[in-house]
């Protein structure tokens, strides 16, 4: 039996559409150590990554690094070999604060459970032999309690990522200023525009397999962007209309998602919308590229 128990309340949840949860935990990782509106700033990555085998399309692999390099917050990405090996990380790990881990949202209470296996991120905020406590941002944001046994089945499910776990610095980040963080990206973009390549390789890929497409991961990310840029243009306003095309493509990706979940299938539809989609990112990126030209 899950109970809720008092907790000092979060920082930040925010909205959380599908796919973001990964973004929306690690926000709250870094609003709990003291980064001021950590949602707006934590996303410095434009990318890709296409899954052939999945029929999932993320975001650019990048993600860690970029907010990193910038806001030299620590977040470090864990994997592990089984259960116990994790378990020992994630106690040891809350001496310096919560952190976040992946789960299998089969065994969690959501609107998944008992359903279907997919991958999850919550906030782990205390371990030990007799159970933990978890705030999941997304479905339920309050402190919840589980057993050990609850909390095996849900990081040892297929979805949970080889117990994926990411964890942050105890020190309280110093802020990046605009200028810094409108830097740090430019650079990204200009270094790493290649990376949009993937998306015609997944296009393909599901074209031919008739993988079910999911593509939550890449929506997500455009979502993060847009709170970027609408974050830079308090102070640059000539960046509006980069946040009002990231808002389009968000909407876009999503719709391409919803329409591929809700009929259960990759249709020509679909594979028609992730072509046109191609083109859509590339005028963004243009016009991103052209807007940021000597910054």
């Amino acid at each position: 039996m899950m109970t809720s128990i008092a907790y000092p309340a979060l920082k930040y949840t925010g909205e959380a559409p599908y796919g973001s949860c990964y973004q929306q935990c690690l926000a709250n990782l870094l609003a709990w150590r003291g980064l001021p509106g950590a949602e707006s700033v934590l996303t410095l990555s434009w990318g890709a990554q296409a899954y052939p085998d999945t029929g999932r399309l993320a975001g650019s692999p990048r993600f860690l690094q970029a907010a990193n390099r910038t806001h030299d917050v620590g977040l470090t990405a864990h994997r592990f070999a089984d259960f116990v090996a994790a378990f020992d990380a994630e106690s040891a790990a809350l001496g310096d604060g919560p952190v976040a881990a992946a789960v299998d949202a089969f065994y969690l209470r959501s609107p998944y459970e008992g359903i279907e296996h997919l991958a999850h991120c919550v906030l782990l905020v205390s371990a030990n032999p007799n159970g933990v406590v978890i705030i999941d941002p997304m479905n339920q944001p309050i402190p919840v309690a589980y057993s050990v046994d609850q909390w095996r089945d849900m990081r040892s499910g297929s979805a949970a990522e080889n117990f994926l776990l990411f964890t942050a610095r105890s020190r309280t980040p110093a802020k990046a200023t605009a200028a810094d963080v409108l830097s740090a990206w430019a650079a990204d973009v200009r270094e790493n525009a290649a990376d949009l390549d993937e998306i015609a390789l997944y296009a393909k890929v599901i074209a031919e397999s008739g993988l079910l497409a999911d593509v939550s991961g890449l929506a997500a990310e455009r979502m993060y962007l847009t709170k970027l840029a609408r974050y830079l243009t308090a102070t640059y306003p000539e960046l509006e209309p980069i946040a009002a095309g990231f808002a389009s493509l968000t909407r876009r990706w999503y719709l391409v998602h919803t329409l591929a979940r809700e009929s259960g299938r990759t249709d020509a539809r679909v594979v028609r919308m992730v072509r046109d989609l191609i083109d859509r990112e590339k005028q963004q990126l243009d016009l991103t590229l052209t807007t940021l030209e000597g910054r």
